[in-house]
């Protein structure tokens, strides 16, 4: 299944913004090192803006070319003042089903560490296991869920 990209923006074609690592150009270079991060990724094609919010989050969309086609070939990207996280087209079909599910297993990343479970089969979390980093994506989803999900779901 491919995703209409017409209402999307190229990332290519995003202003770049001078020593702001806020941007949505700064998010969507994450973004692109991101996946080309992940070993099963052989090529990247093209990606998208679908949904950006200056200094807080950028939900990307990108084309890929998977090392085996039972990989994804299209996925999600959440990046921002965040962890960055992937989630495959297939199972999130908008840009609100992304970000509902990437609050969903962060939250649930953060019960774990808060209860003292092993996260090692969870979401991956680009910061240490620690209540600390916990507490504090706990205080940005909050942010999200009151500010930006509520505005996406109009």
């Amino acid at each position: 299944m491919k995703l209409d990209t017409s209402a999307m923006k190229n990332i290519i074609n995003l202003e770049t913004v001078k020593d702001d690592k806020y941007s949505l150009y700064e998010f969507a270079q994450e973004a692109k090192r991101f996946v080309h991060s992940h070993r099963w990724v052989e090529r990247v094609f093209d990606g998208f803006l679908a949904k950006g919010f200056d200094g807080i989050l950028g939900i990307f969309y990108f084309e890929v070319l998977p090392k085996s086609k039972k990989l994804d070939s299209e996925i999600w990207v959440i990046t921002g003042d965040l962890p960055p996280a992937y989630f495959p087209t297939d199972e999130c079909p908008t840009p609100i089903n992304v970000l509902d599910s990437y609050i969903c297993e962060m939250r649930i990343w953060i019960n774990a560490i808060k209860r003292g479970d092993p996260v090692d089969e969870l979401i991956p979390v680009n910061v240490p296991a620690e209540p600390k980093y916990a507490q504090i994506l706990k205080e940005r989803l909050d942010f999200l869920e009151k500010n930006v999900v509520k505005g996406m779901r109009g």
